[in-house]
This record gives structure tokens, C-alpha cells and sequence, in this order.
């Protein structure tokens, strides 16, 4: 299993504090969220290339008419956390819990575990598929297995190939919304080729089939 530590201090996302806003429509979905006890977060989390940060490459993967692939949130998704504290570091999960009308956006209720001082800021980071965070060690994110040898975007989605994080640094409890833009790990190629050969190309090689070469130099 490949794994590889994100430098969250190089590639850090700014927080945005600011809640959503009043037209955005988020459906219910039917998870519980977490109770409002002074321990839970609220998070918005978005899809790449919603606000301006780059092209749009279960979140759900469809190619658009320019080819390119857009991602969406889906109602089963979850997400893998991971909590860093001083020494401290917890790995935790969230599911969806709303979803926003044109799917790019999605809130998670997050419980802040019981190990993390809320008196005291805190390191939030997220990741969504590949083999998601280490369990002991879990800002170390694992990454898909032979995540270049699938031939369609089906196959992609039922394997986690796309791989997406987020990193927020210095969350405070007493400020329980936040919202976040995530970042690709890695990149997803389309590439089409056509077949233009003719019958005329055809039978030239068949004349000039060679039967065997010989390297030299």
C-alpha cells in the first residue's frame, strides 16, 4: 500500500467563515445530524471548479459536452477526518447530511471528538477516496491501488480513484460553521482516439509485414 503525508502547510485552503447564503437550498437527506452540544461542527464542503478554483474534473462523476468531468456530491458520501491537536491526533468520519439543489455543495455535522480541548484551536483535515487516512498515524492519506489501469468513469467511482482533500488549520469550536473548497490530489485524464486507418493503409502493411527486427546500437 502506497502512502504518502500531504505538506498541509504548503498546500493549506484559506477557511472561509462565512455561512451560506440565503438562496443556497440544501436537501435533507435522512442522516441524523450530530446534536448541538457545543462539540459539533458544521461544515460546507465543495466541489472543485464551483468557485472559480480550477477546471471541474460517492461523489458522482459525469463528462460533460466539453469532455471534461464534473463531480457531485452524493446522499451516501463520507468523509474521513482527521484531528490534530499538539501531539494529539484522532481520525474520525462524516456522513452527508445535506446536499445543495445543483449537488456541488454538502454540509457534514462533525462531533468534535472527546480527546480534543475546545478551548483550544485545532487542525481539521478531510479527505474523500483512495484508501482515505492511516489509522495510526492519520494525517498520513493512502493512496488508490493501481488507480491508472481503469477503463471508464464507472469504474473510477466505484473505486475512489479521485482522491480529494481539504486542510484547515486553527478551527475553533466556539465559531461552529465553516466551510471549505476541496482540492484534487493527483489529476483524471480523458483522452479519445479515433480510429482513421483505411483498407488502403490496411493492405499496405499487410505487404510490407515485417517478419522480425534486430536491435542494434
Amino acid at each position: 500500500m502506497k502512502k504518502i503525508l500531504l505538506q498541509f502547510t504548503t498546500i493549506a485552503i484559506i477557511l472561509l467563515l462565512a455561512a451560506c447564503s440565503n438562496d443556497e437550498i440544501f436537501e435533507k437527506n435522512g442522516n441524523n445530524p450530530a446534536p448541538n452540544t457545543g462539540r459539533t461542527l458544521s461544515l460546507t464542503a465543495t466541489m472543485p471548479g464551483n468557485k472559480s478554483d480550477g477546471p471541474t474534473t460517492r461523489v458522482d462523476l459525469a463528462q460533460l459536452g466539453d469532455k471534461s468531468i464534473e463531480l457531485t456530491w452524493e446522499e451516501t458520501d463520507e468523509l474521513q477526518l482527521a484531528f490534530v491537536q499538539g501531539e494529539t491526533k484522532i481520525k474520525s468520519t462524516a456522513r452527508v447530511a445535506s446536499i445543495s439543489e445543483n449537488r456541488k455543495d454538502a454540509q457534514f455535522e462533525i462531533l468534535i471528538p472527546a480527546n480534543i480541548n475546545t478551548r483550544e484551536a485545532f487542525n481539521l483535515y478531510g479527505v474523500y477516496g483512495g484508501g482515505g487516512l492511516d489509522e495510526t498515524d492519520p494525517p498520513l492519506v493512502k493512496l488508490p491501488e493501481n488507480a491508472g489501469n481503469a477503463g471508464s468513469l464507472a469504474a473510477i467511482k466505484s473505486r475512489k480513484d479521485v482522491m480529494l482533500y481539504f486542510s484547515s488549520k486553527d478551527v475553533k469550536a466556539d465559531n461552529p460553521e465553516a466551510s471549505v473548497v476541496f482540492k484534487h490530489l493527483g489529476s483524471l485524464f480523458s483522452i479519445t482516439f479515433a480510429n482513421a486507418i483505411t483498407q488502403d493503409m490496411l493492405d499496405q502493411i499487410e505487404a510490407y509485414k515485417i517478419a522480425e527486427a534486430r536491435l542494434v546500437g
